[in-house]
């Protein structure tokens, strides 16, 4: 990309190291920390899968304070959302067929069109308009909320 772009007088792996570094620390969303943690409080199992590599991945979870039951990642998984074998390897890390797996994800290709192209039900976060041009979902999501916390309500679980 360096090359391509003519960007020159910074190392790539600079801007790697950079970019990782504030990945890593990125704040999570206000509701997030909330509504996982109170999903968790009634027992439900919950999995955090991300198209993230491992150390990135762990780093932002423990930076956010963020604890799940199960985390798979593009590297464990050795797969990608939207493709069929990352929801396969979230399956069998929690021991469950994909059509009992609840998926919450905001990107509309990878998270709805993936998940439901699996069979998987999709909570769709929709936090903000994307052009449509490239991000049309090929399938509607099951449910569409403009943060984590319609989950709450879904599920009938009073407020975090």
């Amino acid at each position: 990309m360096f090359q391509r772009s003519r960007i020159e007088g910074i190392a790539p792996q600079v801007v790697v190291d950079y970019l990782f570094a504030e990945l890593s620390q990125a704040p999570p969303y206000p509701d997030a920390p909330e509504v996982i943690a109170a999903l968790r409080r009634t027992g439900m199992t919950v999995a955090i899968a991300s198209n993230a590599d491992d150390a990135h991945l762990y780093a932002a979870l423990d930076h956010a304070g963020i604890t799940a039951d199960v985390v798979i990642s593009s590297e464990s998984a050795r797969s990608y959302k939207p493709r069929r074998p990352f929801f396969e390897a979230l399956s069998r890390a929690l021991d469950l067929p994909l059509e009992a797996i609840l998926h919450v994800g905001d990107h509309p290709l990878a998270d709805v069109t993936g998940a439901r192209n699996v069979g998987m039900s999709v909570y769709h976060v929709q936090r903000y308009q994307r052009p449509p041009h490239d991000h049309t979902p090929a399938h509607e999501p099951t449910w569409q909320f403009p943060d984590l916390r319609g989950l709450l309500t879904l599920f009938g679980i009073g407020s975090a």
